[in-house]
C-alpha cells in the first residue's frame, strides 16, 4: 500500500511541475496578444498567426534582441570572473561580436516589421473597439497597477491618434 501511495504522490508532483512550466506558455499561446487583429484580415485564435509576416518579424526581432542581451550579460560575467581566472581576450571579442551581430539582426527584423506594418490595412472594427474600451474600469475591476496601466492606455491612445492622422 505504501508503494502505491508513493507512486501516486510522485505522479502528482511530476504533473504539477509540468503544469507549472507549461501553463504560462500555453496561456500566452492560446490567447495570443491580438496584435494581428488590428490589421486586416484578423487572425483569430483558430487561425495560425505564426504565418503572419508581422508576427514573424516581431518574434525574430525580439528573439535576436534578447539573444544579444544574453551575449552582453555573458561578456559581463566573463569580465567579472577574470579576476579569479585567466583572461581570454579572444573569448571577450567573440562574445561582443555575437552581441553586435544579434543586435544587427534585431535591427533588420524591426525594420522589416515596420515596413510590413506600414503596408498593412487596419481593421476598422478593432480600432473602434480600442477607442471605446473603458481602460479605467478594466484596471479597477482587475486590480491592475495604475501607473503601468496608464502607460498602456496612453500607448493605445497614441496609436489611435497616429492612425487618425494617417487616414
Amino acid at each position: 500500500m505504501k508503494k502505491q501511495n508513493k507512486k501516486i504522490w510522485a505522479s502528482v508532483v511530476v504533473i504539477m511541475v509540468i503544469g507549472c512550466f507549461s501553463v504560462s506558455m500555453a496561456y500566452a499561446r492560446l490567447w495570443q496578444n491580438w496584435r494581428d487583429c488590428v490589421i486586416t484580415p484578423c487572425i483569430t485564435s483558430t487561425g495560425d498567426s505564426s504565418t503572419s509576416p508581422l508576427n514573424t518579424s516581431l518574434v525574430e526581432s525580439a528573439g535576436s534582441f534578447l539573444k544579444s542581451h544574453s551575449n552582453y550579460q555573458d561578456f559581463l560575467n566573463r569580465v567579472e570572473m577574470s579576476e579569479i581566472s585567466s583572461v581570454d581576450y579572444n573569448e571577450f571579442r567573440e562574445t561582443l561580436y555575437d552581441a553586435i551581430e544579434n543586435l544587427e539582426r534585431a535591427k533588420t527584423a524591426y525594420a522589416n516589421f515596420k515596413a510590413e506594418a506600414d503596408k498593412a490595412t487596419y481593421n476598422r472594427a478593432m480600432i473602434d473597439k480600442l477607442a471605446a474600451f473603458n481602460y479605467d474600469a478594466f484596471r479597477e475591476n482587475y486590480g491592475l497597477n495604475a501607473p503601468v496601466f496608464e502607460k498602456v492606455k496612453n500607448s493605445v491612445n497614441l496609436f489611435l491618434i497616429i492612425k487618425i492622422i494617417r487616414d
